[in-house]
């Protein structure tokens, strides 16, 4: 769990941005590259340039164009209170650490198995452990609205005991189908695969293993990202926030 919280920390503790460093000067830290990340957006900015290999595809221009302070950096930052189902308190969370490794790595261990990646009403039907969504692998989050179900991290990226190992049990396309009472292609993904692309077009692909990315030199299959410690907490950030409907984004912090 260490290691896989270490590799979400890094998310974090990393600046991008073109910094030219005399040889008299130390690099910076990964503490202080982390907390200029959090703190300035045009370091974000930067890194998200820096780490796209096609900046014309899909993916990119709609980073290009949105990661900006006047659009997704202007959303409300999403800091949930949350609980596993069946506990009966809230969580008193703030989404926040000191920046020191220790908290940065208990924020990150916490954020991984309890932080709402996407709101999904689907999980509150019976039986929902049948589709490979363990118990301690979702939360329930209080919203304007209500109470909801939500996809962690490791609904998809572990299994009991095991962070980062993907979840091939999750059925995910059948749970939605069944939700529905509808039969649809969703059905035909089979357990461990997920559509996650919002081009309309109904292309699942396997849940990834995260525990090599520390050796990978580019993300996603088609190695369309420079891999680098905030590379990875940019596409983190902006894949949570679009799958909160780009209404609400992560604090930079726990997106790692």
């Amino acid at each position: 769990m260490r290691r896989l919280s270490l590799l979400f920390v890094l998310g974090v503790a990393a600046c991008g941005g073109r910094t030219d460093l005399s040889e008299d000067t130390p690099p910076p830290t990964l503490l202080e590259r982390g907390r200029a990340y959090v703190e300035s957006f045009d370091v974000a900015r930067a890194a998200l340039e820096d780490s796209l290999v096609d900046p014309t595809n899909g993916y990119s221009r709609r980073r290009l164009d949105r990661y900006t302070e006047d659009e997704w950096g202007a959303l409300v930052e999403f800091r949930p209170r949350v609980r596993f189902p069946g506990e009966g308190d809230w969580s008193d969370d703030t989404w926040d650490a000191p920046f020191d490794e220790a908290s940065l790595l208990a924020l990150g261990e916490r954020a991984f198995s309890a932080y709402p990646v996407q709101l999904r009403p689907e999980l509150a039907i019976d039986d929902v452990e049948s589709y490979g969504a363990w118990p301690g692998s979702f939360v329930e989050v209080q919203t304007p609205a209500g109470v909801s179900r939500a996809l962690t991290c490791a609904t998809c990226h572990a299994r009991p005991g095991q962070p980062g190992v993907p979840n091939h049990r999750f059925d995910l396309g059948r749970l939605m189908d069944d939700w529905a009472g509808a039969q649809t292609a969703n059905s035909e993904w089979g357990p461990g695969a997920v559509d996650v692309t919002g081009d309309d077009i109904d292309n699942p692909t396997a849940i990834p293993d995260l525990r090599p990315i520390a050796y990978q030199t580019h993300l996603h299959r088609a190695a369309t990202i420079v891999n680098d410690p905030i590379a990875l907490a940019v596409r983190t950030e902006t894949l949570i926030l679009t799958s909160l409907n780009e209404n609400l984004r992560p604090p930079r912090i726990v997106a790692r």
